[in-house]
């Protein structure tokens, strides 16, 4: 929820991606995740797609997965990750 919101706020103030507000909250997303396994910024690419793609994660990120999807794509992106096609391996 704490996340969801920071999203929301981030996101309504134009924290752009790849800036160091922006990057605090990929970070804590993938933190979020990491306590079950290893979060590479492909995976966490994979991931995020995967919460625009499915519904059920529109309402535990408060409407504003596409705009997590933009953060982590940047930092997908600034990492040397194919963000055409990312690899879960």
């Amino acid at each position: 929820e704490e996340l969801a919101a920071e999203l929301v706020d981030a996101r309504d103030a134009g924290v752009v991606p790849g800036s160091e507000e922006a990057e605090r909250i990929v970070a804590k997303h993938r933190d979020s995740i990491a306590q079950w396994y290893e979060v590479t910024p492909a995976r966490q690419l994979i991931l995020a797609r995967m919460y625009v793609g499915d519904p059920r994660f529109h309402e535990a990120y408060n409407g504003a997965q596409d705009y997590l999807l933009e953060l982590v794509t940047a930092h997908a992106a600034a990492e040397g990750v194919d963000v055409g096609n990312p690899q879960w391996g």
